[in-house]
């Protein structure tokens, strides 16, 4: 039964964990895909405070910092949810990627709305100021 045991575990790390190696990899590649300017705009100094200013409010509310996801290339869009792929589970990089997403959906349904005479303009232009948006993530 320990025998068992310990092949299982051992089978386990390689199956599901992302290793450390794996998740640094994943990261240099991503930071390789980007300008110098880029690779600035989301690196920060671990006593930095603005690497732990945060917020979930829309981007037409509260500034960013960091890099806009819509200014990533093609290529670092790909290394990028590599990075993420890395370190998150497969329901983690689903939840996280569907949420983006989401804010898509937003916009269409107040489009949709909007042409259907349930919101004024003046709403519309209200939820538009507010910048959902599946490009409007920041990078840092």
């Amino acid at each position: 039964m320990k025998f068992i045991t310990a092949v299982l575990l051992f089978l386990s790390h390689f199956a599901f964990a992302q290793t450390g190696e794996d998740i640094l990899k994943a990261s240099n590649n991503f930071l390789n895909t980007l300008d110098d300017v880029q690779r600035e705009s989301i690196t920060y100094q671990f006593e930095d405070s603005l690497r732990t200013k945060w917020t979930n409010l829309p981007v037409g509310m509260v500034p960013r910092s960091g890099l806009q996801y819509a200014l990533l290339s093609f290529e670092s869009r790909i290394a990028f949810h590599r990075v993420l792929s890395s370190y998150l589970s497969s329901q983690g990089y689903l939840k996280t990627t569907g949420i983006m997403h989401l804010d898509d959906v937003l916009n269409s349904v107040y489009d949709y709305a909007y042409e259907e005479g349930q919101i004024s303009q003046q709403q519309l232009d209200r939820m538009r100021g507010l910048q959902w948006g599946h490009d409007n993530y920041y990078i840092a």
